[in-house]
């Protein structure tokens, strides 16, 4: 164990790390899964994008992000990060808590979908969608409604040989667009900024976080429309199929034929053994609150008032 390594553990596994990572919570013990180090890469790309750019092959991912640095993500345990020179600490940590570690999730035969999730009487409900659909605004309605959030954006799915899938939290952390923070009437609460070219905002989750691994019990496809009524209508085991692959995060990760069977069979696995309901909303104005109690009437949820929970303890990430 170095003295100078944070150690922390998300989506079920242990990471270590030679920065902190306030977003996380800490894990106790030197024992890791995915060890950070950082580390001198080169890369094939020498014309400047904004776009997030990748190479991918079976067992391992080079990435670059321009004004953030390269990662090397390899054989599902180890992440190399580049920074550029000016890149700022928030910006490393957003890099390698989203792609990097979606991308550690899939080389480790994880089902990673794009997705936000939150716990409900019944197990975890997941909220699957395109970029600004809501999942994550979806998400912190159910919260101030007392359901306690899972993960925001990725989702890390689980399988059990018996066909069972559960969800493990991510980490107690929220990343909203200033027309969600409004609607959702978060403007007095303390945020930050995530990227100095992107507006959305993060915040710290402060209440109880899940601690272990929750058996999925819904999912919900979330579809945003310019006219009409809500529209809300339970899906087809191969409906099911063609959503989760559609929303498998950052699915152009998934390289070889191996790794693209085994990916169709986990989302064959869950069309399976979840119900899943597509919910079609009016885009705007988009009402938080009427949506989830729209969805909570269709589902029959209900917050958990048994499970376990850990009320994080950390200062906000600078």
């Amino acid at each position: 164990m170095k003295a100078t390594d944070f150690y922390y553990h998300l989506f079920g596994l242990r990471l270590s790390a030679p920065f902190p990572c306030p977003e996380l919570p800490p894990a106790q013990g030197d024992r890791t899964d995915v060890t950070v180090t950082w580390g001198a890469l080169s890369h094939p790309w020498h014309r400047p994008s904004t776009e997030l750019r990748f190479h991918a092959e079976p067992r391992r991912i080079l990435l670059r992000h321009d004004g953030v640095g390269s990662m090397l993500v390899c054989d599902g345990n180890r992440i190399v990060i580049d920074p550029d020179p000016a890149a700022d600490q928030r910006v490393i940590r957003l890099f390698l808590l989203g792609s990097g570690m979606g991308a550690i999730l899939q080389q480790r035969r994880v089902l990673t979908l794009h997705a936000s999730a939150v716990v409900c009487g019944s197990g975890a409900v997941l909220f699957l969608g395109s970029s600004g659909v809501g999942k994550s605004t979806t998400a912190a309605a159910f919260q101030k409604r007392g359901f306690a959030m899972l993960t925001d954006d990725l989702c890390a799915v689980h399988q059990t040989r018996e066909g069972r899938a559960y969800l493990h939290p991510g980490f107690p952390q929220i990343k909203l667009w200033p027309d969600s923070v409004r609607a959702l009437g978060l403007t007095g609460e303390k945020a930050y900024p995530l990227h100095a070219r992107i507006p959305k905002v993060a915040f710290g989750l402060s209440g109880p976080f899940p601690n272990g691994p929750t058996p999925i019990h819904h999912l919900v496809a979330l579809v945003s429309t310019e006219t009409g009524p809500p529209v809300v209508d339970r899906l087809t085991t191969l409906e099911r199929l063609r959503v989760l692959q559609k929303h498998t995060y950052r699915r152009a990760f998934i390289s070889g034929p191996c790794a693209t069977k085994n990916h169709l069979n986990a989302c064959a696995r869950l069309a399976k053994a979840a119900p899943m309901t597509l919910f079609i909303r009016k885009k705007r104005p988009f009402r938080p609150d009427a949506t989830v109690q729209h969805i909570i009437d269709q589902l029959h949820l209900e917050p958990d008032t048994h499970r376990e929970l850990e009320t994080p303890s950390r200062s906000m990430p600078g």
